[in-house]
């Protein structure tokens, strides 16, 4: 009888789990296509005789956004997608008619790339479908007129009138950004004109308004391509400007195209001051705590200050740069005060400067570090990261709390943007480094330096010299290595945000 009980509760128990799996499993699989999301594999730019490429790889078919703002004359692309883990930026910064090239992530899931360009040329973007060993691309062109074509030279070329097109959608909005080209569908305005099946990629263009033809002969580096032309519509500043829905001939026999335009009101806001790009900087330790001690007494907490001090001077000193010390004095400031003032000020990295000591007197070198939750990358970061974590346990601080707090960070830490923009960080600034003397390991080291644990914010540690050691104990305290170790740290910052601009920078006078 308890035998027969047992295994009819046995049974029923079986059965509900099976439920309960099934129904995870069912709700997995309806998960996964949201939040999947298409990964950027390179940003590479080719020079033509006519004009400069812009090619971004992707590893699916892309979901892009193009348009135009003014004073200056900017194009801007916005891809849905996140850089894979072998992402390479290969962008030519000056060519042609491009003056600057920015690429940064406009939220979790979108990059911004802008094209600074030196007058209004004519420009093309179009996506490209896997051919001959190459994947998903997006291409934009931006064609150079300096050898005296122009941009209405362009549309005297013979044109003839293709077959119904696959759907495009042309979007308007307000005067800063007179043209939105989208491949996916928008609640704004949007001219719609039937497909057939068709695997030709769509141009999207700036020309003046046109029907929708190609040329007779494609160029050899351009894909056959479909042709949406709109004129920009003409705001003037201090006006209110009212459209109403109009209608576009469509060049397909029986097919009509209709384009509906919103009302553009309240076009005398004021463009946003230009923002600077914040750097806070982070002199470890400082007060009662003071971090290594060398073997002739030196304290890591007064060199590491000097160090920021000097690499502040040089941050201030750039034009749109500005530095914010975590302390300017000899105080004591906990690793939650830091991350307190970090999150006040919003800076767009943070930077921790130390000149800490290990085990071995012999260990030498600078070494950068960022954020990782999975275990150190060796047993030097392991010890490092010990120490430096023990010291608000040491003066008082309850870190078990702090701990509970942290956790949670570095659950959202974990978001791919703020990694790998952290290690494009650290990469740049080793690289600099290593100019001005050796380096205690050749590649970025990873370790759980709660000081690095702001969930938003890329961020690194740099470890000047080992204090520990007396050669480098007598380096730290030259004002000569100080100002070499801040030039190399500038550089390495500098070199940084000409890859990727913050993104609140690159979304000025974006919709």
């Amino acid at each position: 009888m308890f035998s027969f009980a047992t295994r009819k509760l046995q049974h029923k128990m079986n059965i509900k789990s099976f439920f309960h799996l099934s129904f995870a499993t069912l709700l997995l699989c309806l998960t996964l296509p949201v939040l999947a999301v298409n990964a950027v594999q390179q940003m590479r730019s080719n020079s033509f005789t006519d004009k400069l490429q812009v090619v971004i790889d992707m590893a699916e078919h892309p979901d892009f956004t193009v348009f135009t703002l003014s004073n200056p004359v900017r194009l801007v692309v916005d891809i849905r997608g996140k850089p894979s883990p072998d992402y390479q930026n290969r962008l030519s910064f000056r060519n042609r008619g491009v003056s600057l090239i920015r690429t940064g992530m406009r939220s979790e899931t979108e990059i911004r790339i802008v094209l600074d360009l030196v007058k209004d040329f004519h420009w093309e973007a179009y996506a490209l479908a896997p051919e001959n060993g190459r994947g998903h691309r997006v291409v934009v062109d931006v064609f150079d007129y300096a050898n005296g074509r122009s941009v209405s030279s362009l549309t005297k070329r013979p044109l003839k009138t293709l077959p119904p097109p696959p759907v495009i959608e042309l979007t308007s909005t307000v005067a800063d950004a007179p043209e939105i080209l989208t491949s996916k569908n928008s609640d704004n305005s949007v001219a719609t004109i039937p497909a057939l099946a068709t695997n030709r990629p769509v141009t999207v263009a700036t020309s003046p308004a046109a029907p929708v033809k190609m040329p007779d002969k494609t160029e050899p580096d351009k894909p056959a391509s479909v042709t949406v032309a709109s004129a920009a519509p003409v705001v003037k500043p201090a006006a209110t400007v009212k459209t109403k829905p109009a209608k576009i001939s469509s060049p397909i026999p029986g097919k009509t195209a209709k384009i509906s335009r919103p009302t553009l009101t309240d076009t005398t806001a004021k463009r946003p001051k230009q923002e600077e790009i914040i750097i806070m900087i982070d002199p470890g330790h400082g007060g009662k705590d003071s971090g290594a001690i060398g073997p002739r007494k030196t304290k890591e907490k007064h060199v590491v200050l000097q160090i920021a001090k000097r690499l502040q001077r040089k941050i201030n000193a750039t034009p749109g740069m500005r530095a914010i010390l975590t302390r300017n004095s000899d105080r004591y400031v906990s690793l939650r005060g830091r991350l307190r003032l970090a999150q006040k000020h919003k800076p767009d990295l943070f930077v921790s400067i130390h000149a800490d000591a290990f085990t071995n007197p012999r260990a030498k070198g600078s070494s950068v570090f960022i954020l990782s939750n999975r275990g150190a990358s060796s047993e030097a970061a392991r010890w490092l990261a010990k120490r430096e974590n023990a010291v608000d346990l040491k003066y008082g601080v309850a870190l078990g709390d702090y701990d509970k707090d942290v956790s949670n960070v570095l659950i959202k830490m974990q978001q791919d943007v703020t990694i790998e923009s952290s290690s494009v960080l650290a990469r740049k600034t080793l690289s600099k480094l290593k100019g001005i003397g050796k380096v205690h390991k050749r590649r970025v080291e990873r370790a759980g330096f709660a000081v690095l644990k702001s969930p938003d914010i890329p961020s690194m540690l740099v470890e000047t010299a080992f204090i520990s050691n007396p050669d480098e104990e007598k380096k730290l305290k030259s004002h000569v290595y100080q100002e070499k170790i801040a030039n190399a740290i500038a550089k390495g910052i500098k070199a940084y945000f000409k890859e990727r601009l913050p993104h609140h920078l690159l979304l000025i006078n974006a919709p």
